[in-house]
């Protein structure tokens, strides 16, 4: 464990670097919004996590942050995923060496970069107050009918993605089909707390996110192409319609509403009232 009182100087911040995160929950169209800004010349990495059948055009997700999320994760006792979570507090306890050389690895490499990993939406306070100080956040959200069932049609889909034990992988396999709401209840409480930093840091920095549903945002993208160019010096070329595929983002019917806990919606609610 690092000692607190010299971790300060473990950090070089560069305070000319402009750096942006796309933040926001899983399935809630940040891959799309990364893809547009990667298509931008903004550098997002050296390696993305390539496309899979539920996102065939790559979630644009930087492995070098994913591995650190990952790991931190696991080390707080949480599944790796980010995607069933205990407790709210989340701050990098175990890699804050390795996040600090990361961060000043693509400071002195590039003066303008971003990245996008779901998973340090969790942790993008902590980043605010210790790592980045001048940290701009580009916050995108969804229905959170239409984020939960694209989690569980993905799970159903995919249920090696949780573990690759065959004895587990076969308990995995019987708990998703049979307990259904159970898994709808669990991916709940995941979108209000991802969701919730974002009100949290948007509460303590007003002047340093911008928040967009991506259902708005599509073609509509004029207030945030101008508050790139402002807040990080970004020229935007490409337009959204030029990439943008209607087949990834799927509508989910309304019909299982009522299975939606209330807090789900109040949370939604309060993101439309604060996004562009």
């Amino acid at each position: 464990m690092i000692d607190p009182h010299n971790f300060q100087s473990v950090i070089s911040g560069e305070p000319n670097n402009r750096v942006l995160f796309v933040s926001g929950m899983h399935r809630s169209g940040t891959s799309l919004v990364s893809q547009w800004l990667n298509q931008n010349n903004l550098f997002m990495g050296d390696m993305l996590l390539s496309g899979y059948s539920d996102n065939k055009y790559g979630h644009f997700e930087d492995l070098d942050f994913l591995r650190l999320s990952s790991n931190e994760l696991t080390r707080m006792g949480l599944h790796s995923t980010g995607l069933i979570l205990e407790g709210d507090k989340f701050k990098f306890n175990h890699y804050k060496v390795e996040l600090s050389r990361l961060i000043n690895e693509r400071n002195r490499h590039h003066e303008i970069w971003g990245w996008k990993e779901p998973r340090f939406t969790l942790f993008m306070n902590d980043i605010k107050e210790h790592y980045i100080p001048n940290l701009k956040v580009v916050a995108v959200f969804r229905n959170p009918i239409e984020v939960i069932e694209s989690l569980y049609k993905r799970l159903s889909k995919n249920k090696w993605y949780y573990t690759r034990n065959p004895i587990k992988r076969l308990a995995w396999y019987i708990d998703i089909d049979l307990n259904r709401n159970k898994w709808i209840s669990t991916f709940q409480k995941t979108y209000i707390e991802y969701n919730k930093s974002i009100i949290d840091f948007q509460y303590k920095n007003p002047n340093d996110v911008i928040i967009t549903e991506v259902n708005d945002f599509v073609g509509n993208e004029n207030e945030l192409v101008r508050w790139l160019k402002d807040n990080i010096g970004l020229e935007i070329k490409t337009t959204i319609k030029e990439i943008y595929d209607e087949d990834i983002l799927h509508k989910t019917s309304y019909e299982n509403k009522n299975t939606v806990l209330k807090e789900a919606f109040d949370i939604y609610k309060q993101l439309k009232s604060l996004s562009i």
